[in-house]
């Protein structure tokens, strides 16, 4: 779950939600998508479920980190774990 500013593509490998006060630069991919209202976005969305990416399809052992100079996206429950982020 995206809350804060990500500039950069994000891998999920189940699914991606930007929340009403997330703002997103970048491409996603992941098996289901959703954008909450208000929410901010600019790119490309794929949806392919036969292309999971193998480095995404592990769980993730520490919250994701944005190396790009932009906020982190905050550490979530379980449920947001399997984000893997590509800085631009």
């Amino acid at each position: 779950k995206v809350d804060g500013t990500v500039q950069g593509d994000i891998i999920g490998s189940e699914m991606v939600t930007i929340s009403r006060t997330g703002n997103v630069r970048g491409n996603i991919k992941a098996p289901r998508m959703t954008l909450e209202d208000g929410a901010k976005f600019k790119g490309s969305i794929d949806m392919d479920p036969g292309e999971a990416p193998k480095a995404a399809a592990k769980k993730a052992t520490a919250p994701a980190k944005a190396t790009n100079g932009q906020a982190p996206i905050p550490e979530k429950p379980k449920a947001d774990a399997g984000l893997a982020l590509k800085g631009e």
